[in-house]
């Protein structure tokens, strides 16, 4: 494993990433993923309290952490890194609370998660990444068209 300095000095030059470079988040980035998560969650009146609001936070930070490592395009756009995150966490906030509210079994927890990030890789595939923002990058279907059956 390397050493926390050296991963932090890579981090912080621009050099071109490749998408396996990254396999977690970093601890800020993490911290940042977890709010950005969070305030997706709460903006559609699912606050801490909520009974569901621990498996929707489960997926959801699932889904946005594995598309956020997977896609350089996301991390590499304009804007703040918490804007970002919040962007790609609202984008499927929703659909996240309907389809755990409709079944929260672990199995269709797993099935959610696996079809967030199926619909943005094929959005992502569909799109001039640097050309466009990360809230049209990955708007481009709505996740409405998405089925768990």
């Amino acid at each position: 494993e390397t050493a926390p300095h050296l991963n932090m000095s890579l981090q912080q030059t621009k050099l071109p990433t490749t998408q396996s470079s990254q396999s977690v988040l970093s601890g800020t980035h993490k911290q940042k993923m977890l709010w950005a998560v969070t305030n997706a969650l709460r903006e559609e009146n699912m606050g801490m309290n909520h009974e569901l609001f621990r498996p929707c936070m489960s997926v959801l930070f699932k889904a946005c952490q594995k598309l956020w490592l997977m896609n350089t395009a996301i991390r590499e756009q304009e804007g703040s890194t918490s804007e970002n995150m919040l962007a790609l966490a609202k984008q499927f906030s929703v659909y996240t609370i309907k389809q755990i509210n409709s079944d929260p079994t672990s199995e269709h927890m797993a099935l959610v998660c696996t079809n967030i990030i199926r619909q943005a890789e094929n959005n992502l595939c569909k799109t001039k990444p640097k050309q466009d923002g990360v809230r049209q990058l990955l708007s481009r279907n709505p996740l409405s068209e998405l089925s768990c059956s």
